[in-house]
């Protein structure tokens, strides 16, 4: 019988639209699935952006492999995450990365410590073709982008994102935006009957088109 892949998954913190997709993986029984994450906020840390502490109503390292390396977030932690992520993935011995964008310095750093460990790297980020990016903005992604062995694509501007950095098209494979579709249409279901008076309690009629 084959042997599962050792996959790891290299990103900054547990986010709640990447749960179920960590749960998903992980009950494939193709592939061995490990998380590292940067840190783990606290509600004051989760509350940045939305002016507010909080945590989030669902568990986030439930059901799937992971931990955490206690690295903070900033350019001065880099020299100390790549010690831990170092270990971490010599621990783990995976049969390739994948690693969540380049949003900040330590997932940056993590592409050329890959290519040192000779673990080949499976980017997935969120970039589009849409936004105009400056010349050395563009440089610093074709730089980045030769360390992707495969690039997951979650959309046409993704996918030309991609194309327009010198990636071929060999290298991108389709993907998609993480939804957890069995929560989304139990609440849904759980409130159907309630439909008419959401309605008239904010104002809206029977045939307008709501979000």
């Amino acid at each position: 019988m084959r042997q599962p892949s050792r996959l790891c998954v290299i990103t900054t913190h547990p986010i709640q639209y990447m749960t179920p997709w960590f749960r998903a993986l992980a009950a494939d029984p193709s592939i061995d699935l490990d998380v590292i994450f940067f840190r783990e906020l606290n509600a004051a840390q989760q509350g940045v952006g939305f002016c507010k502490a909080f945590q989030w109503d669902v568990p986030l390292r439930q059901g799937y492999a992971s931990r955490v390396l206690g690295v903070a977030a900033g350019i001065r932690s880099v020299p100390q995450l790549l010690l831990r992520l170092r270990r971490a993935i010599r621990d783990s011995q995976p049969d390739a990365v994948m690693i969540t964008g380049w949003n900040e310095p330590g997932l940056m750093a993590a592409y050329p410590l890959m290519r040192l460990l000779g673990v080949p790297v499976i980017l997935r980020g969120d970039s589009n073709a849409l936004r105009p990016r400056s010349s050395i903005t563009r440089l610093l992604h074709r730089m980045l982008l030769r360390f992707a062995s495969a690039i997951v694509v979650i959309g046409k501007a993704n996918q030309q994102f991609y194309l327009n950095n010198g990636v071929p098209a060999a290298r991108l494979f389709a993907g998609a935006h993480f939804v957890e579709s069995e929560r989304m249409v139990g609440m849904a279901d759980a409130h159907v009957g309630d439909r008419a008076a959401l309605r008239a309690d904010n104002g809206f009629g029977e045939e307008d088109f709501v979000f």
